[in-house]
């Protein structure tokens, strides 16, 4: 009889199962599973083909001078949909941040604790509602007209995905009334044009980037702040909010955690 030391010794414990006797030995590599975040990333067809026309015009959201990736930013912006936790933890913060209404404070520098502590009084209060909401007008990403906060709750969302929110301001003046308007871009629809350092910035504002569409339809083109350009009475510019001091985009203050997502 075998003992417990010696019953398998001539067992292939490799090739041997206790339910279905010998089998076909598999090689499984669990010590260096394949990354899945490059295939997701990959620019697919038509982006390569539009970066290969227009690569000397438009710059990416990542990549290198040969194989550009900004399928990148499509994925960063998609990505809280698709993780529960990372879009659980952003919807989270959202609620806490934006769940009440907004509160009007006198400004505080940044930087420096300068401000003497002293409330905002009711009646300034109500002039300064009264002001933003007989003279500015804000609309979302799908061109529909919102409340500010609302705006700042899609600004906020848009940067928190990809690091990066775009808002277009409009100033009029007609018979000497001035008017402002305010329009969010989807961080998708906007990409920098080519331009030297130390030269304006320029973005190009398109819902689609490949090369059939932006034949049919040429995208348009704003400068960013403090750059404007004037049109029949009309200002125009674009704030760019990004995170990080990078060069052309912003990363998303989570990236750390984008292969755990």
């Amino acid at each position: 009889m075998n003992t417990t030391e010696n019953c398998c010794e001539d067992v292939d414990l490799t090739t041997y199962s206790p339910k279905t006797g010998y089998s076909v030995r598999r090689e499984v590599r669990f010590s260096s599973p394949e990354n899945p975040l490059p295939a997701q990333i990959e620019d697919r067809n038509t982006l390569k083909e539009f970066f290969t026309r227009y690569g000397n015009v438009f710059v990416p959201y990542s990549g290198t001078d040969q194989h550009t990736s900004h399928t990148l930013l499509y994925f960063l912006y998609n990505l809280p949909d698709l993780s529960p936790t990372l879009g659980a933890v952003i919807e989270r913060i959202k609620r806490y941040s934006f769940g009440g209404k907004v509160e009007i404070i006198r400004r505080l520098d940044p930087v420096f604790n300068i401000e003497t502590p002293q409330d905002v009084q009711p009646v300034e209060k109500l002039n300064f509602y009264n002001f933003v909401k007989d003279n500015i007008k804000f609309y979302g990403v799908d061109g529909n007209q919102i409340n500010v906060r609302e705006f700042a709750m899609q600004v906020w969302l848009d940067r928190k995905k990809t690091g990066n929110a775009y808002v277009e301001m409009v100033f009029t003046e007609t018979l000497g009334v001035k008017g402002v308007s305010v329009h969010i871009h989807k961080a998708t629809h906007c990409l920098y044009l080519l331009t030297e350092k130390g030269e304006q910035k320029y973005v190009g504002i398109s819902p689609v980037w490949d090369n059939n569409y932006i034949l049919r339809y040429k995208p348009g083109v704003l400068p960013i702040y403090p750059g404007t350009i004037e049109d029949n009475g009309v200002t125009r510019t674009v704030i760019h909010l990004k995170n990080g001091n990078y060069v052309w985009y912003g990363r998303n203050d989570w990236m750390g955690c984008l292969q755990s997502a």
